[in-house]
Parts: structure tokens; C-alpha cells; sequence
């Protein structure tokens, strides 16, 4: 840190010498160079600049949105209704009757909420996701339709996850305009990127609590982008803080109800409030009383369902029990390693783990053409080498580090938390990181744009938002394909 004080901390990447309007004054003195357009200068010539790049206009990119809604919603539609919500007969011994990730367990506890007005245990009815936080299944048990087959209940139930995803859509996109308020068009392709993942749409067309668990890791990600916005227009006066810090506690506290992965918020913030300290964004005395309160009022919030959990199932977290099971009847990586080796185990868990992340269909078991993720690891390394490139130019020395900071903090508490359930059992599931969506796809993109001359780039975003809906057409044709063969073969 540089040992003059700073009067601002410039909150984003400032706008290049073509956004200034005609008037405004260029001398060195009073002119703020975007460093995107400074390096393609370098890059091109020390003393012709390049062709100025195309305004980002909000209108356009709240349009784009609005577009990208309806793309979502048609794909999660058909994501939803091509996908049987019970398996057919013949596919039994290969995805257990459920097409989707433990849904029929998640339906069980929306159904037994709907019928009885009751909370579900651990274990009754065979039901092994009885220890889930109730919210996500109360809101659920709304729309379940009293009478129905299991069947049409099940689509209709779907329909819930799907809200959430538009949710997660638009709270994405709001995020990175919080964070760079001058590139409203990029916000709005990266968020539409994140959000048209093939595993993310089909996991918002299924019944499960992981479609509003990631809307509540990503709002929360907005929340603390919104206060660094506060903070940077000296905007913190006592009412404002006061309302701030209590939307955060809502959101780390209303998160237990949703998952208990959810607890891994309050480090994030942790890690957040420390950040503005070290970044001179506030003293050492408000960023730890806003830490005490935001993470104190969360756990207040919280309380009710941890002391639930200590009473029915003996630990605070309530997974006790339902770790124990799944070791029972799955395997276990010391098992996995006995019987095919270390070096295929590894490789196993790598390769899963990523093609789960894009997408794989029927409960893991329908897979993409390997090209396919072959094309996408390709993709991530060249997003990978670019992404320091992209954080100098747009991230370090700005206020949104700090919010950079909490997300990596998110992307590493979610790395752990893989990690520590897959020293219980084989769960290579690349579906456990979409609550780091936001992030992950943020990174994604800036650093494969990074590649690309400044007048280029939305133009690379857009080409990736496009092989990405060309993925879903080839999912969704590979659903189809499958399920109605197996429904032919089942009779």
C-alpha cells in the first residue's frame, strides 16, 4: 500500500479517452486512461491509438437481458419436459429410476410438506434428503398439484428451480454492474454465459435445493458489491449502513434454511470485511464492527434451525446421519482406489468433476460427445493464462478487489468443502461448484477476452454465449434421442 493517504479509491476500470464527451479536457493532468485501451496502444503503436471502441449502452444490454430470459426460460422448458421425471424401466439399473440428481428425494420432502404440513425426518420413507433446511421446499410445496400423478406433480414442481434460475440470471448481471458500472453490455454477456451453462439449466428444470442455494451465494456477492459502491461514494451515513449490513445478515442467516452449504458465506464475508481494511477502504474499528454485525445478526438468524439440528440428529450441521448412509451405499475413494488405481481415480475425479460442471444428463449417466469437453478444456487453459491479464486491467488497485477477494475466498471455501465430501465418498460432481457461478464465470470470460484487441471483445463474449446455446441444442437433442429410445425399448 502506498504510504500517502488516499482521498477515493477508484471503484472500477475508468472510462477510456473515447467515453469522454467533446469539451472535456485530455491534458495529463485531469485525463483518466483506461488501461485496456492503453495497452492495445502499446500493443499497436507508440503513437497511433487504436479505433475507439463501441459504447456500452444500458438500454441495449437491459434489452439483451430481457432476451436472455426468455432464452433461458424456452431451454429450462425443454430441459424440463424432455427429461421424464420418473426413468423408464430399462434405464433402472443405470440411473435408479431418477433422471435427475436424488430429485425424487427432494419431491418426497416438497410432497410430504404439501400433503401433511410437516417437516420430514431423516430416513422416513426411505427418504435420504430429510435433513435439508426446509425453505426451498416450502416455497415448492405451493405449487405441488394435490391429486396429480407423480409425474405431472414432478413437472410442475420443476417449474419452482426455474424462477430461481431467472433469479440467478438477472442478480449475476446486476453484480457486475455494481462492479463495473461502465461496461453494462459485458455484465450483461457474462451473466447470460454463466446462467446458459448447460449443468446450471438443467439444474434449474429439476426439483432440488441447489437452484436457490446458488441465486443466495451470488446475491450475496451482490450485497457485498453494492456496499463496496457505498464506500466508494462516501455513501455510508448511519441509516444506509445500518440497512446494508442488515440485507447481509438476512442473506448469511436465510441461507441455513435454504442448504447447510450455505455457512460457508459468513468466511466469505469475513474475508471481505478484512479485505476493505487492508485495501484502505474503511479502519480497522468499522470493518470489524461491521463484521460483528453482519456475521453476528446472520447467526442469530440462523440459530433456530442449528439448535433444531443438535436436538433431532446430535450435530449442528444435521449431516451426521446422512453422511453415514451414503457411505454405506456408495463407494468410497479408498475402495475406488483399491479396485482400479490411484492414477485412474485421479483422472476419474478430475474428468467427472469438469464435464459435470458443463453438463452431463440422466443422473451423470448421459454424457456429451468427449470433444465436446475436450473443446472446453482447451477454452478454460486459454481463459486461464489470460485471467491474470484481465485482473490487472480490470480489478487490482480498484474497490472491487475487495469483492474480488470474497469471491476468490468463495471459490476456495468451495473447493475445501468438495474436497472434505469426497473423502467420505466418490462424489466427482462438477454441480458442487455452481455457487461459485458468478466468479467462475466472470473469471471465464475476462480472461479469455483478454486475449483479444479492446474492439474485439464483446464480440469474443458473444461468440462464447453462442457455442454455449449451441451446446444446449446438442443436450437437448441428446436427451431427446435417448429418453425416447429408452421409452420405445421400455414398451
Amino acid at each position: 500500500m502506498d504510504d500517502e493517504p488516499k482521498t477515493e479509491i477508484e471503484f472500477a476500470v475508468p472510462p477510456g479517452p473515447e467515453d469522454s464527451s467533446p469539451g472535456e479536457s485530455s491534458t495529463p493532468a485531469d485525463r483518466v486512461v483506461d488501461p485496456e485501451g492503453e495497452s492495445d496502444a502499446l500493443e499497436s503503436s507508440a503513437c497511433v491509438a487504436p479505433p475507439p471502441a463501441v459504447p456500452e449502452l444500458p438500454h441495449v444490454a437491459n434489452a439483451f437481458m430481457a432476451f436472455s430470459t426468455v432464452l433461458f426460460v424456452v431451454l429450462a422448458l425443454l430441459y424440463n419436459f424432455l427429461t421424464p421425471f420418473v426413468s423408464p424401466s430399462i434405464l433402472l439399473s443405470r440411473d435408479g429410476g431418477m433422471t435427475n440428481p436424488d430429485e425424487h428425494e427432494h419431491f418426497r420432502y416438497v410432497q410430504t410438506v404439501a400433503e401433511t404440513h410437516k417437516l420430514p425426518t431423516f430416513g422416513e420413507s426411505g427418504n435420504t434428503e430429510g435433513h435439508q433446511p426446509p425453505l426451498y421446499y416450502l416455497i415448492a410445496s405451493i405449487v405441488y398439484p394435490a391429486g396429480a400423478t407423480v409425474e405431472d406433480a414432478g413437472h410442475r414442481v420443476r417449474l419452482v428451480s426455474t424462477i430461481f434460475g431467472v433469479g440467478l440470471l438477472w442478480v449475476m448481471f446486476l453484480a457486475l454492474r455494481e462492479l463495473w458500472p461502465d461496461k453494462p453490455a459485458s455484465a450483461a454477456l457474462t451473466a447470460s454465459i454463466g446462467a446458459l451453462i448447460p449443468m446450471n439449466v438443467a439444474l434449474c428444470s429439476a426439483v432440488n435445493n441447489d437452484s436457490l442455494t446458488n441465486l443466495v451465494f451470488a446475491t450475496t456477492l451482490l450485497q457485498l458489491a453494492r456496499i463496496s459502491r457505498r464506500v466508494h461514494l462516501h455513501n455510508e451515513g448511519p441509516n444506509t449502513w445500518r440497512r446494508e449490513l442488515l440485507l447481509l445478515a438476512t442473506l448469511l442467516g436465510g441461507g441455513v434454511y435454504i442448504k447447510m452449504s450455505a455457512v460457508m458465506l459468513f468466511g466469505v464475508v469475513g474475508f471481505y470485511w478484512l479485505a476493505t481494511w487492508r485495501l484502505g477502504m474503511l479502519p480497522l474499528s468499522i470493518a470489524l464492527r461491521s463484521l460483528l454485525v453482519s456475521a453476528g445478526l446472520g447467526l442469530l438468524i440462523a440459530m433456530p434451525w442449528l439448535a433444531h439440528n443438535i436436538v433431532v440428529s446430535g450435530d449442528v450441521l444435521g449431516t451426521g446421519a446422512f453422511v453415514n448412509v451414503l457411505q454405506q451405499h456408495n463407494f468410497t475413494p479408498q475402495q475406488m482406489i483399491a479396485q482400479f488405481g490411484q492414477q485412474w481415480y485421479i483422472k476419474a475425479m478430475g474428468w467427472w468433476t469438469f464435464e459435470s460442471y458443463w453438463g452431463t444428463f440422466d443422473s451423470m449417466q448421459l454424457r456429451l460427445p468427449n470433444e465436446i469437453y475436450l473443446l472446453l478444456i482447451a477454452l478454460a487453459v486459454v481463459a486461464l493464462i489470460g485471467l491474470p491479464r484481465w485482473w490487472s486491467r480490470n480489478v487490482s488497485g480498484t474497490a472491487s478487489n475487495a469483492v474480488a477477494i470474497a469471491a476468490l475466498a468463495l471459490i476456495g471455501l468451495d473447493v475445501a468443502a468438495f474436497g472434505q465430501y469426497n473423502i467420505h465418498f466418490f462424489q466427482a460432481q462438477g454441480r458442487y461448484f455452481l455457487p461459485s457461478l458468478l466468479p467462475l464465470t466472470t473469471g471465464f470470460v475476462g480472461g479469455f477476452q483478454a486475449w483479444a484487441p479492446q474492439r474485439y471483445r464483446r464480440m469474443v463474449a458473444v461468440a462464447v454465449l453462442a457455442l454455449l446455446v449451441l451446446l444446449n441444442v446438442i443436450s437437448l437433442a441428446l436427451i431427446q434421442t435417448y429418453f425416447a429410445g429408452a421409452i420405445k425399448m421400455s414398451g
